[in-house]
């Protein structure tokens, strides 16, 4: 049953992959599409610098989603029996892992796997998971109001000066 739902899950994720791809390269496409076309006036202005802040925090929102499912599908990948039964064994202690559905199972595999391999490690020598991520796998507010900010203050004096 186990196995059958890691099927089941990497299906899910895989969905997921492909969903939060297609989403980032839209967002792209439109961010490339608002630096092309010009309107002029205090509209435009308005326009360009609210699409050019909102459109870059999406592309990021998007990558670091996109960066989620593949790391949860990596674990399905790689992943070993010896790992499943060490995330799994404070549950089997309690008697509670058993009942659990098969992808509930695989949901806390997947989960436990992300924390240990990727949320706690660094990443190129300097940034850690956890900066960019939440212990529940969502972006954090932190970095995406970073990206806000820069893309707002670049993106109105492009639409004031450029």
């Amino acid at each position: 049953m186990f196995v059958e739902a890691m099927g089941q899950a990497l299906g899910f994720y895989s969905a997921e992959l492909q969903s939060h791809a297609a989403t980032m390269v839209s967002f792209a496409i439109g961010l490339f599409a608002l630096l092309s076309i010009r309107i002029a006036g205090p509209l435009g202005i308005v326009l360009f610098t609210v699409g050019g802040t909102v459109l870059p925090m999406l592309i990021v929102y998007s990558f670091l989603r996109l960066l989620v499912y593949g790391q949860l599908s990596k674990a399905i990948l790689i992943g070993d029996d010896r790992l499943v039964d060490l995330y799994s064994s404070d549950y089997r202690k309690q008697k509670l892992w058993d009942p659990l559905f098969p992808l509930t199972q695989v949901s806390h595999y997947t989960n436990m796997h992300f924390l240990e391999h990727w949320y706690k490690q660094k990443h190129l020598r300097i940034l850690k998971g956890c900066y960019l991520l939440n212990v529940h796998a969502q972006p954090r507010m932190l970095p995406l109001i970073f990206i806000g900010i820069v893309s707002f203050a670049v993106s109105l004096a492009f639409a004031l000066y450029g």
